[in-house]
């Protein structure tokens, strides 16, 4: 019986643990932090330094009815389809097809399955930065 008693009590506080068995969603709002190599590390020069920089301030708002809102810093819009593929854990956007590595409520990291474009790395927060952001 006290063993029954104990493990009640321990499902118990795990059921009023914040974020404990909650499903991480991708829709909401996400920014955009930087690309990065298909290992994740932080590249500081060349083109994809070069595309951090001109996508900064961008914005991706993922909407129930698989539409994604994408807004440039200076308040412009854009309009996309995008599909989410669960079971296989890849999202399709603008014709490409992302393997989503990392899905936290802070942090959303997509990788191209076709491994010629750099990695994509989006925040939940647009200030500050996470401890994967580039310096």
């Amino acid at each position: 019986m006290p063993g029954r008693f104990r493990l009640a009590v321990f499902l118990l506080l795990l059921s009023y643990c914040p974020g404990y068995g909650q499903k991480v969603e991708i829709y909401g709002k996400w920014y955009f932090d930087r690309f990065g190599g298909p290992h994740g590390e932080i590249v500081k020069d060349g083109e994809i330094a070069k595309a951090n920089k001109q996508n900064e301030g961008f914005s991706f708002t993922f909407t129930n009815d698989n539409k994604v809102i994408l807004q440039q810093k200076n308040g412009a819009t854009m309009t996309a389809p995008f599909q989410l593929l669960t079971s296989r854990k890849e999202i399709v956007l603008k014709g490409d097809t992302m393997r989503i590595m990392l899905l936290t409520p802070d942090i959303l990291e997509l990788y191209p399955i076709s491994e010629e474009k750099p990695a994509m790395f989006l925040k939940r927060s647009n200030d500050g930065k996470t401890t994967m952001s580039a310096p």
